[in-house]
């Protein structure tokens, strides 16, 4: 198969991902896909639940899940939103808020690291993936890419 920069690109994404879930099994006993979650609600006062799925990509049912899981190790609360009572509304927990900082200060580290190791330019990488990272965003809001 031809080894064509969108490629690149997913198998990059693909070994961050794997290797992201690994490090926090091993450090923190928790997947890669709830730390997102976390990390989502890090600096928020609550969203929906639906929110949330959006936010890291995932179903509702998805969420419900995960949300079960996260609330029972006490990382994430979950209320009825008053406003309409037909949705939920999640927080982190004080120890939920903790974790997410740990693990963002750990995987900004070890990216921090693999840059360097790799020779890049940290500025420079900024600057190339931040406009596609916009232009993704545009691309969602439309629909596509």
């Amino acid at each position: 198969m031809n080894q064509t920069p969108n490629r690149t690109l997913h198998q990059l994404v693909f070994a961050l991902d794997r290797g992201a879930d690994a490090l926090l099994r091993r450090e923190f006993g928790i997947t890669y896909s709830r730390a997102l979650a976390l990390d989502a609600l890090l600096g928020r006062d609550g969203m929906t639940q639906h929110a949330l799925a959006s936010a890291v990509g995932r179903t509702d049912p998805a969420v419900s899940v995960m949300l079960t899981e996260l609330t029972a190790a006490g990382y994430t609360s979950i209320e009825v939103d008053p406003g309409h009572k037909r949705k939920n509304v999640v927080r982190l927990t004080s120890m939920g808020n903790e974790l997410a900082r740990q693990i963002s200060a750990l995987l900004s580290e070890k990216f921090h690291e693999l840059v360097t190791r790799a020779d890049v330019d940290i500025a420079t990488y900024t600057q190339m993936t931040d406009p596609l990272c916009q232009a993704l965003d545009r691309g969602a809001k439309k629909g596509g890419i």
